[in-house]
């Protein structure tokens, strides 16, 4: 009995997603939701250029498209930490 509980701990265990691979994947998306805003307000004509022409209007948009993504996130986390589910069962 203990073997077959064995094998089913070790099938389940490799079909879940690895903790790392989804946190670099999380990472990734976070770091890529700001670019395509960043790149509208800085131009795209530097990306040619090469790494030392890229203007500060890229990285100050990147940077704030960034903040606001993240803010928007943390605003969304707390107002559901803080709403009342009593509100919702009187319906």
């Amino acid at each position: 009995m203990h073997k077959s509980l064995g094998k089913n701990n070790e099938r389940s265990g490799k079909s879940e997603p690895k903790k790392w691979k989804a946190f670099l994947i999380s990472l990734l998306i976070f770091l890529l939701v700001p670019l395509p805003f960043a790149l509208y307000l800085g131009g795209t004509e530097w990306l040619f250029n090469g790494e030392e022409s890229v203007p500060k209007e890229f990285w100050v948009s990147y940077i704030l498209g960034f903040v606001v993504f993240i803010g928007g996130l943390l605003w969304m986390q707390i107002k559901e930490w803080f709403h009342d589910d009593s509100k919702n069962s009187k319906r």
